[in-house]
């Protein structure tokens, strides 16, 4: 966590510091900008040397748009935007998680149906792009319920229901 990286001079990752409310994101400033905070208890936490803060978001636009950091925050850290994976390396990813227990035609094919999705995402037809994370875990729920019919785990998994029949096709 934050505190314990800073008193210990680790590190500390901040997964997705856009959905982070503003009062929140002030106090982290304040902490990267001068070395040190006043916590609610009223101890003054120092930064010791080798504390770093990774964080990651996501754009600030549809469809995951969260909170804009404030300029002097976000100058703070290094910027570099990460794109979706090539296929083959997604295909490896899916077939480590699921431990082989996937065949690697339908690992392939949901891969593709990812990049179905994320293009159809791209021409304005569907409302979101479909993430790694949701690539995932379609795979594991495919996995734990192999009964179940892979459009049915993709609804279930991806949260589909929400679309139009004609665009659930």
């Amino acid at each position: 966590n934050l505190i314990k990286a800073a008193k210990e001079g680790g590190w500390v990752v901040l997964d997705e510091i856009d959905r982070t409310s503003p009062g929140v994101l002030a106090v982290l400033n304040n902490l990267l900008e001068f070395g040190w905070i006043d916590l609610p208890d009223g101890e003054r936490l120092e930064a010791k040397p080798g504390f770093h803060v990774f964080a990651t978001m996501n754009p600030p636009k549809a469809p995951y748009a969260g909170n804009m950091l404030s300029a002097e925050l976000e100058e703070r850290f290094s910027s570099h935007t990460i794109t979706y994976l090539p296929a083959d390396e997604e295909f490896i990813i899916l077939k480590s998680i699921t431990k082989g227990s996937l065949s690697d035609e339908m690992l392939t094919r949901l891969v593709a149906f990812a990049n179905d999705v994320r293009a159809a995402y791209r021409e304005g037809i569907l409302p979101r792009p479909m993430s790694m994370r949701a690539l995932i875990r379609i795979a594991r729920h495919i996995d734990m319920f192999p009964y179940k019919d892979v459009p049915s785990a993709i609804m279930i998994a991806y949260n589909l229901q929400y679309l139009d029949e004609s665009l659930q096709e």
